[in-house]
C-alpha cells in the first residue's frame, strides 16, 4: 500500500515525539535516582547536643534544673544561667544525665514572672523557662534566750565558738562565729553551770575572783556535732575526741586560749565511717551552699576539715573526702604529725593500693573514674573508697551517679579496701 508523503511526515513526527518525551522523562527519573543527593543532618552523631528536661521551682525558694545530653564525655561542666544573672554548675553523669539545685539565697535575686533558663556545656546551648514565684516568707524561730544576764568582770572566764571556713578552696585567716550554742561544765565544782554564745561567738563564766584555770565543756546547737573540750585560761583548747593528732597550722583559731572549733553534725548515712575507719583527730564537717565554681566539696588537712556543698549527691561527696582525710590520717601515724595526704602514697597502704590498681588495669581494664581528675592515686583511692562504703548504695538518689560494683569490676581495689579500711589500726 502506497502511503502519501504527507502522511508519512505525519507519523514520523508523531514517533519522533513520543521517543523525545521518553527519553526527557526518563532521564529525568533517573537522574532523581541516581543523583539523588545524601544530605546530612546537621546535628551528626560527632554534635554536643543538650536538653533541659525540667526547671522548677522548690518550696524552699531554691530552683532545681535537670537535663540530658549527647556525644559529651562524663565530668562534662555544664553551666546554667538564670534571666542571664543567676549562675550554677554541675557536671554530667556516665549516663549523660546532669542537675543541679540553684540555692534560694542566690534565686531570690529574681523578680516573679517568667525565668529564662540556659544551659551550656562546650559547644552546646540551650534554653527553656519556668514561673518563678518567691517563697512565703516563714516564721523565723527565735535565737535561745541567754542566762539572766551577770555583770561582767575583767577575770572571767571568757573564749569563743567558732566554725572554719573556706573561700574559693582556701582556708580564710578568718573563722565564722557561732551563735546560740549552749556550753555546760560537765566536771568538777561548776559542774551544771551553762553559758550561751552571743552574736559574736563569745561565752563567758563568771570568776571575779579569776581562779579559775580551766573548764570542762560539753558544746550542743541544733545542726551541730556535740563536742567535748578542756578550755584553758592560758593555753589553746584541749579537743576530747578519737583519730590520729597532727600539728594545725598558723591559721587555728583553737591555738587561742578558750577558742573552740565546732562542726555540723555528721549524716547517719556515713557516720558508720567515722566508727570503723582511721581518720583525723576532731574531725569536723562543714556544709555550705556555695564552695566556688571547681568544688564540690574538700578536706583541708590544715584544720582536720571536710567541707561539702549541700546537693543530691552529699553523702557521695563527704565519704569521698574522708577517704583523704584518711589518707592524712595513715600518712601522719606512719611518717609523723607534720605528714600530709599527699604524704600516703609513700606509706604501706598507699603502696598496696597502687598495686592493687595495677592488677586491676591489667586484669580487668580501667573503669569509668581510672583516668582525668581521678588519675592521680590519692584521688582514685578516695574515689575507690567512696564506692566501697557505699556498697549498699545507701547514698545513691535518683539524681546521683549510680555505685560501681568493685568486687566485679575492681576486684582487687575491691580486696585492698576490705583489709585497709575496716580497721582503727588500733
Amino acid at each position: 500500500m502506497k502511503l502519501r508523503k504527507n502522511t508519512i511526515t505525519t507519523i514520523a513526527f508523531f514517533i519522533l515525539w513520543g521517543v523525545t518525551t521518553l527519553m526527557v522523562t526518563g532521564c529525568d527519573e533517573g537522574m532523581n535516582i541516581i543523583n539523588d543527593p545524601i544530605i546530612d543532618d546537621p546535628k551528626t552523631s560527632l554534635d554536643p547536643v543538650l536538653t533541659i528536661n525540667t526547671a522548677t521551682s522548690e518550696g524552699d525558694g531554691s530552683v532545681m534544673v535537670s537535663g540530658t545530653s549527647a556525644n559529651l564525655p562524663a565530668e562534662t561542666t555544664v553551666t546554667i544561667t538564670l534571666d542571664g544573672t543567676v549562675t550554677a554548675a554541675t557536671a554530667i553523669d556516665e549516663q549523660g544525665t546532669w542537675l543541679t539545685t540553684v540555692p534560694a539565697k542566690k534565686v531570690a535575686q529574681l523578680t516573679a514572672g517568667t525565668v529564662t533558663v540556659t544551659a551550656t556545656a562546650v559547644g552546646a546551648e540551650v534554653t527553656s523557662s519556668f514561673e518563678y514565684a518567691p517563697p512565703e516568707l516563714e516564721h523565723e524561730v527565735p535565737e535561745p534566750v541567754p542566762p539572766d544576764p551577770i555583770e561582767p568582770h575583767e577575770n572571767d572566764f571568757v573564749g569563743q565558738v567558732v566554725e572554719p571556713f573556706l573561700s574559693e578552696g582556701h582556708l580564710s585567716d578568718h573563722a565564722r562565729a557561732v551563735q546560740g550554742v549552749t556550753l555546760t561544765v560537765i566536771s568538777g565544782e561548776r559542774a551544771g553551770e551553762q553559758s550561751i554564745t552571743d552574736e559574736q561567738g563569745n561565752y563567758r563564766f563568771s570568776d571575779p575572783a579569776g581562779e579559775t584555770l580551766q573548764l570542762h565543756l560539753r558544746t550542743e546547737k541544733e545542726g551541730y556535732e556535740p563536742k567535748e573540750v578542756i578550755v584553758h585560761r592560758n593555753e589553746r583548747t584541749t579537743t576530747l575526741a578519737d583519730g590520729v593528732a597532727f600539728n594545725r597550722d598558723r591559721l587555728d583559731p583553737q591555738k587561742n586560749p578558750g577558742t573552740i572549733f565546732m562542726g555540723h553534725e555528721w549524716p547517719d548515712e556515713v557516720r558508720f565511717i567515722l566508727e570503723k575507719t582511721l581518720l583525723p583527730h576532731d574531725l569536723l564537717l562543714i556544709r555550705t551552699d556555695e564552695l566556688g565554681e571547681n568544688y564540690s566539696g574538700l578536706y583541708a588537712g590544715q584544720v582536720g576539715m571536710v567541707m561539702v556543698v549541700n546537693s543530691d549527691c552529699l553523702f557521695k561527696t563527704i565519704a569521698h573526702e574522708l577517704g583523704h582525710a584518711h589518707q592524712h590520717a595513715i600518712a601522719v601515724k606512719e611518717m609523723g604529725s607534720d605528714a600530709n595526704v599527699f604524704d600516703w602514697e609513700e606509706t604501706a597502704e598507699g603502696k598496696a593500693y597502687l598495686t592493687a590498681q595495677q592488677k586491676d588495669w591489667e586484669g580487668v581494664g580501667k573503669i569509668s573514674y581510672d583516668g582525668g581528675h581521678f588519675l592521680t592515686s590519692f584521688e582514685n583511692m578516695a574515689q575507690t573508697a567512696n564506692h566501697f562504703w557505699n556498697i549498699e548504695g545507701k547514698f545513691d538518689t535518683p539524681l546521683c551517679f549510680n555505685t560501681l560494683n568493685l568486687e566485679k569490676e575492681a576486684p582487687n581495689r575491691f580486696r585492698w579496701a576490705q583489709e585497709w579500711l575496716n580497721k582503727k589500726y588500733d
